[in-house]
């Protein structure tokens, strides 16, 4: 069954939120749809192909154009090569700026707490570790060292824990195994930190693939301090 998207905005609109909820349909009203938007989040799925570049380009152009101090968040597959080609064209429309650019990776996050947690036995609510480097299986690296509460080594096998993540991230990045419910969960929990920041929330930390200032390593996955400018400190590599 296909649902039309002005059916979704009926039934979203009836909400008993503040919030207006309206649909916009087609590549000629994307101009309008972003007028006065101070996020904007392209979440579709696409893999990787050189004509993709069309869609980056177009979304980017529009951002530029329409509401340029926007923060602009891709939750798209694969992360590590979309968010880099967006920054590109921002920097020829000349409205790049690393504070107002996000990848989110708050999947593996999520996961990576959600094991700890039952190991733990405590709620995941309560597990903080950092998730580093990139989004893929091989480059998304969870800082035990720095996780709270602490792993310590007689209550963790480390080899197994280990072993768990990779396979739960590994599982989840399968084209047949996409998580349907779990990656629009984790990109509107990271939109939530985002408006948290906005409104002028202190501390509100996440990690999230960004623009990162060294030779070789010019987009990191890292923790950041959000703020009304979007990244408000980048807290780098952990100690």
């Amino acid at each position: 069954m296909t649902v039309s998207l002005t059916a979704f905005e009926g039934d979203l609109d009836g909400l008993d939120t503040t919030g207006e909820v309206k649909s916009f349909v087609g590549p000629e009203r994307l101009y309008e749809s972003l007028t006065d938007a101070h996020i904007v989040i392209f979440a579709a799925s696409m893999p990787r192909k050189p004509e993709n570049a069309e869609e980056i380009a177009a979304i980017t152009g529009a951002v530029s154009a329409v509401c340029p101090d926007a923060l602009l968040v891709f939750a798209t597959r694969p992360i590590d090569f979309v968010v880099p080609m967006a920054a590109e064209f921002l920097k020829k429309a000349d409205n790049y700026d690393p504070r107002r650019l996000f990848g989110v990776t708050t999947l593996h996050s999520m996961r990576v707490r959600n094991i700890i947690a039952k190991i733990l036995h405590v709620n995941p609510a309560r597990v903080n570790v950092p998730v580093i480097g990139g989004f893929s299986v091989d480059t998304a690296m969870p800082v035990y060292s720095q996780c709270f509460p602490e792993l310590r080594e007689e209550m963790t096998d480390v080899d197994s824990l280990v072993e768990k993540i990779n396979k739960s991230n590994y599982d989840g990045l399968l084209p047949k195994k996409i998580a349907v419910l779990t990656t629009p969960y984790a990109a509107s929990r990271f939109i939530d930190s985002l408006l948290r920041g906005l409104n002028g929330e202190p501390d509100v930390v996440e990690c999230s693939f960004v623009g990162y200032e060294a030779p070789l390593l010019p987009f990191f996955s890292n923790r950041v301090v959000l703020g009304p400018e979007g990244i408000q400190t980048n807290l780098g590599l952990p100690p």
